[in-house]
């Protein structure tokens, strides 16, 4: 679902919508905190909005629906995403897991390592609790 975290930008991919994140969010700390919320914190949905800089667009996922809003200019377009909130979970664990230093890179403007050092300890940490939570 998020790859290639490099240069300031990222690729999403999730049902039909594709999408270029920014640095000006941190991608990989907002999809997982909003995982962390839903499993450890009972959240009913988690939601996460990503600037593409001309662009932006949130994702809605509860129980039963997926969504992203796209919203371009000044028209919203309006994905339903047909996967599982459990599936959904796991695929952001997972990718964020997979390149674990690039996202705890993304989004530090002056590469400053105990900042890295820091990102990579907190997505670690909560990381760890959602996979005990079962996901």
């Amino acid at each position: 679902m998020i790859s290639n975290p490099k240069n300031g930008w990222c690729d999403f991919d999730l049902g039909d919508f594709h999408g270029h994140p920014s640095y000006l969010t941190d991608v990989a700390m907002d999809l997982v905190t909003a995982c962390y919320r839903y499993c450890i914190e009972d959240n009913d949905y988690i939601t996460v909005g990503f600037d593409e800089e001309d662009s932006e667009f949130i994702l809605l996922a509860d129980y039963h629906n997926c969504y992203i809003i796209e919203q371009k200019e000044e028209e919203d377009i309006l994905h339903r995403i047909d996967i599982d909130i459990k599936d959904l979970i796991k695929e952001i664990v997972n990718d964020v897991e997979s390149d674990i230093d690039a996202w705890a890179t993304f989004a530090v403007f002056d590469d400053d390592p105990e900042e890295i050092k820091y990102n990579k300890t907190r997505l670690l940490n909560k990381i760890k609790l959602i996979k005990e939570m079962g996901y």
